[in-house]
Formats: structure tokens, C-alpha cells, sequence
């Protein structure tokens, strides 16, 4: 069981208050006989209410261990979401880093294409020149042969 430094703080002091109000009573007690002496029950009854404040405290105490182990858990849970965030932000920074590489090689392969068909069409204008020019070379042979 994990136990938060403030809560057994918060014990430890609420213990140590309670044990102050004691002798804060019994003083009290002593005082009021006026001579100094104690009288025996007066002190014993002011002791047993003290622990039976004590004793009624116990299930306070009990709650308290209880809701922080309930907060602790919850604090776990908290890390455990916050690491997995973590995470999670760093396999999208590979992602984005990949996307961004993949889109490069897309770009490029896109400027290849268009080269290509650059390229393409290049030699479809002078497959279509040398045509025109043979078509045109043909003509003056026809027509020289028959002239």
C-alpha cells in the first residue's frame, strides 16, 4: 500500500494535536482543584473521553487511508494515461515523419512522370515531324516521277 507523505503528515499531526488537547485537559483538571493535586476520577474521566475521542477518530483516520488510497489509485491511473499520451505523441511524430517522407517520394515520383511524358511527347512531335516530312518527301517523289 502506498502511502502519501501528506496524509501520514496529516495523521501524525492530528495525533500529535490530540495528544496536546490531553494535557491541555488534565492541566485543566489540575487547575480547577485549585491545590495543585489532581483528584483521581476527574483526570480518569477526562482521559477516557480523550480516548474515546481518539476512538471515534479511528474511523475518521480509516476513511482518510481509505480516500487516499482511492486518490493514489486514481494518481496511478493518471500516469499510466499520461504515459500512454506520451506515447502515443511519439508514434504520430514517426508517423507524421514517415507521411512526410512518403509525400516526398510521391512528389518525386510525380516529377518523373512528368518528365516521362515530357520526354514522350518530345518524341511523339518528332515521330510526327519525321511523318510529315516523309509524307511531304513521298509527294515530291510522286510527283516527280510523273512529271
Amino acid at each position: 500500500m502506498e502511502v502519501d507523505g501528506n496524509v501520514v503528515g496529516s495523521i501524525i499531526g492530528g495525533l500529535i494535536a490530540l495528544i496536546g488537547l490531553l494535557a491541555t485537559a488534565v492541566f485543566v483538571a489540575i487547575r480547577r482543584n485549585g491545590d495543585n493535586s489532581a483528584e483521581e476520577g476527574n483526570v480518569e474521566d477526562i482521559v477516557k473521553q480523550m480516548l474515546a475521542a481518539l476512538t471515534g477518530r479511528d474511523d475518521v483516520l480509516r476513511q482518510m487511508l481509505v480516500s487516499q488510497e482511492g486518490m493514489a489509485g486514481l494518481q496511478r491511473q493518471i500516469n499510466d494515461t499520461l504515459r500512454d499520451v506520451k506515447i502515443a505523441q511519439s508514434e504520430l511524430v514517426k508517423t507524421t515523419a514517415s507521411l512526410a517522407e512518403t509525400q516526398r517520394v510521391i512528389a518525386g515520383t510525380i516529377k518523373e512522370i512528368e518528365d516521362g511524358l515530357g520526354e514522350l511527347v518530345l518524341i511523339h512531335v518528332k515521330m510526327e515531324e519525321r511523318a510529315q516530312e516523309r509524307q511531304r518527301l513521298g509527294k515530291m517523289v510522286d510527283e516527280g516521277g510523273h512529271g
